[in-house]
């Protein structure tokens, strides 16, 4: 019973304060923040597509959704992540796209960019690999988050320093949401499948 009754902890339409009092010193600090609910691709991906014979590396896969199902969002990044097998070994590689806002409401992945991305990462050797599967990774952020993300990214003005931001009160940090949903176990369409095998020149089995 006791593990049940937190199944349900977070829920998407409150607000969560945090508090945290330091017994020796006495000092107390706090914050609150939303919490993001669910997401879902406005079509469920069922494969992923990178090439065929209409538009060859031309071709693309189109992730779209609703920004207004999940108001408490800001910042949305996807992310694909490629499971292989190499030599008997089974490894994965990362393949992050670029972050958008809730004025965007779509994604499109190009299968000319995805190659590139599987030859800058994998080398033109002698190994022999087989394609497992794709999962396609939906991360969405709040405003908070988004914040402290744009504030601390790379410097590349003359101007040096760096604004500082919390949204704990009387401390400094961060307390905030982020929601990720996972779209697992996917496999490539037959056209990009056989194009990964012969003529892709990366060894693919």
């Amino acid at each position: 019973n006791s593990l049940n009754q937190y199944t349900n902890f977070l829920n998407s339409n409150s607000e969560y304060e945090l508090l945290i009092k330091n017994n020796i010193t006495d000092n107390s600090v706090s914050s609150k923040t939303d919490v993001i609910g669910s997401f879902n691709f406005s079509t469920t991906p069922s494969k992923f597509v990178f090439y065929n014979s209409t538009y060859g590396l031309g071709a693309y896969q189109d992730l779209d959704w609703i920004p207004s199902i999940t108001p408490k969002a800001v910042a949305y990044q996807v992310g694909l992540r490629f499971h292989y097998k190499e030599d008997n070994v089974i490894k994965s590689l990362f393949w992050s796209q670029t972050q958008v806002d809730e004025n965007e409401s779509s994604l499109t992945l190009y299968g000319r960019d995805f190659i590139s991305f599987l030859e800058n990462n994998l080398s033109k050797d002698n190994s022999n690999r087989e394609f497992l599967s794709v999962d396609i990774l939906m991360t969405l952020g709040s405003q908070d988050l988004k914040t402290f993300i744009d504030i601390n990214k790379p410097i590349t003005g003359i101007v040096q320093e760096r604004p500082q931001f919390t949204n704990i009160n009387n401390g400094i940090g961060l307390f905030s949401s982020r929601y990720t949903r996972e779209y697992v176990n996917l496999p490539l369409s037959l056209e990009s499948l056989s194009y990964l095998i012969n003529n892709s020149g990366l060894n693919f089995q």
